[in-house]
């Protein structure tokens, strides 16, 4: 780490190299990403979220105004009442689309009203196991101490 202008980026691993000056020259090239963590663990990626419960997709309110799920309720529904003669012929011979749908109204959905989740990662941000569970502290100012808290810790007023 003393060899180095930033030893931020030496890890445990990092010693073992064939040649470490050059591996943490690269990696302290800006606009790199780093290796992920788990590239050498034995156990599987992602299988330590076995057993979560997912919540279940719900389609964000810009699509919903579209009115694509009543559409697609009416296509089910006239799925439902097809025989089983009728339903072979439609995987035979399909017809076109499940219903008509304005595509206006859809790329207005898409290009006007469309709204980004709140939880996307940033670049060279990497996802690991755990991490959507973790608590996001972007909203704090380090030195900065709320009303509450001054009032919590017995603080006079500034």
């Amino acid at each position: 780490k003393q060899t180095v202008s930033r030893p931020d980026l030496v890890e445990a691993h990092d010693v073992t190299a064939a040649d470490p000056t050059l591996l943490l020259h690269l990696k302290s090239i800006s606009n790199t990403v780093p290796v992920p963590r788990h590239w050498g663990r034995k156990r599987k990626y992602l299988q330590g979220k076995r057993g979560i419960e997912k919540i279940p997709y719900t389609l964000p309110d810009y699509i919903l105004a579209t009115g694509i799920k009543e559409i697609r309720g009416a296509v089910n529904e006239d799925d439902a009442k097809a025989s089983l003669k009728q339903k072979q012929r439609g995987r035979v011979a399909p017809k076109g689309s499940g219903g008509d749908v304005d595509y206006r109204v859809l790329h207005d959905a898409f290009f006007k009203y469309q709204t980004l989740p709140p939880n996307l990662t940033h670049f060279g941000d990497l996802y690991y196991e755990g991490k959507e569970f973790e608590i996001s502290r972007r909203d704090y100012t380090p030195g900065v101490l709320s009303d509450r808290l001054r009032e919590a810790l017995g603080l006079p007023d500034t």
